[in-house]
């Protein structure tokens, strides 16, 4: 009797349809594949939870703050305010933010009506814009025109406007947004100072 040989090629087809039919480590693999996506997206959930626990917390101490300096006199006040503005903020956050890397901001202005208002000049050539040599008002006293007229750094006199702007740069542990680690949250708030003796 002969012996009957299988041909290479019809071997090779059934190993691979017997490999193609076994289960066997087929939950591994799919865990290879699938546990790198699901912890990118877990820890990028829990990045922008913290980013936006952080926001919430600035924008409370910048509300709650600026009610300290409207009733105050804000500019015997400034250190006291920022120190505020810092602690309210890192005990809102729970303790993530670090009140050493707080920024605070603040810009006055005459009034409401006034924000973010250039300072009025005369028009000589009228061409809708300042040019060098124009006669202005000099609102903030820094002896240049400016397209906003608020005074950098003041927390205002009485009866003015005041705007409150606190920054906060958080380190992210994966880019969230492009390709920096780097996220500025800013808080901004508005306030008209009561009318409180000028120092």
């Amino acid at each position: 009797m002969q012996k009957r040989t299988v041909p290479r090629s019809a071997s090779l087809m059934s190993f691979l349809c017997d490999l193609w039919r076994k289960q066997d480590g087929v939950s591994v693999i799919q865990f290879a594949f699938i546990a790198p996506v699901f912890i990118l997206m877990l820890l990028g959930g829990l990045q922008v939870g913290i980013v936006l626990i952080v926001s919430n917390a600035l924008e409370a101490a910048a509300r709650e703050a600026s009610r300290i300096a409207i009733v105050s006199g804000g500019a015997g006040q400034a250190a006291i305010i920022k120190t505020e503005i810092s602690n309210i903020a890192r005990d809102r956050s729970g303790g993530i933010i670090d009140p050493t890397k707080v920024i605070v901001n603040v810009k006055a202005y005459g009034n409401i009506e006034n924000l973010a208002r250039p300072e009025p000049f005369e028009d000589a050539n009228a061409n809708g814009t300042y040019d060098i040599g124009e006669v202005y008002s000099d609102i903030n006293g820094n002896g240049v025109w400016d397209a906003d007229q608020g005074v950098t750094g003041s927390f205002g006199l009485g009866g003015q406007a005041v705007i409150y702007e606190i920054q906060y740069v958080w380190d992210t542990l994966i880019p969230i947004l492009g390709n920096s680690r780097y996220v500025t949250i800013t808080a901004r708030t508005i306030v008209v100072n009561e009318e409180f003796p000028d120092a």
